[in-house]
């Protein structure tokens, strides 16, 4: 498993005295938000309405705040494209 980490560019592999040493390539911050991309793009491969919608759902239900500051993320977005 180390060494599809290491193929994946997450970790480093080198030996030292006969033995292999890994260590991270990238900071826990930026591996969560590499993982997380990779899973919604995965979820939005299944059809972007039924996911986003769900999305929607499940923040209104579990956690409104989180679903107001997604809905800040979203107009942000939406001014920085001009739209």
């Amino acid at each position: 498993m180390l060494n599809r980490l290491v193929a994946k560019g997450y970790l480093s592999r080198a030996r030292v005295d006969g033995l292999l040493h890994f260590s991270p390539r990238v900071d826990e911050s930026s591996f969560v938000t590499q993982a997380s991309r990779r899973a919604v793009e995965g979820l939005l491969s299944l059809g972007a309405e039924a996911v986003t919608a769900s999305i929607v759902d499940v923040l209104a239900e579990r956690d409104p705040e989180q679903l107001e500051e997604l809905g800040r993320l979203i107009r942000r977005r939406l001014r920085e494209q001009g739209g």
